[in-house]
């Protein structure tokens, strides 16, 4: 669940209602862009993901989506890249 307003953000990490919500401003946005992300599995196996990042002025870095198809990675990026006018 994402919620902008022009005074607060918030995205909720998680399924359904269960996970973290992370609350930021919206004007500290710099940058929403999807990056691959790296890691091998417990079997020393090579998995690649890509999730949607926003960079944050104060360094911070909210990270989200990585279970969502690649469509809607992409259409989300895009629409908050529009509201967040970046």
């Amino acid at each position: 669940m994402i919620q902008i307003s022009p005074r607060e953000g918030q995205i909720l990490n998680g399924i359904g209602p269960i996970g973290p919500t992370h609350k930021f401003d919206p004007l500290t946005v710099e940058k929403v862009e999807l990056r691959r992300k790296r890691w091998r599995d417990s079997d020393e196996d090579r998995l690649e993901n890509e999730e949607i990042c926003l960079d944050l002025a104060n360094g911070k870095t909210i990270k989200f989506g990585s279970s969502l198809s690649e469509a809607r990675k992409h259409y989300l990026g895009g629409e908050l890249r529009t509201l967040l006018s970046i």
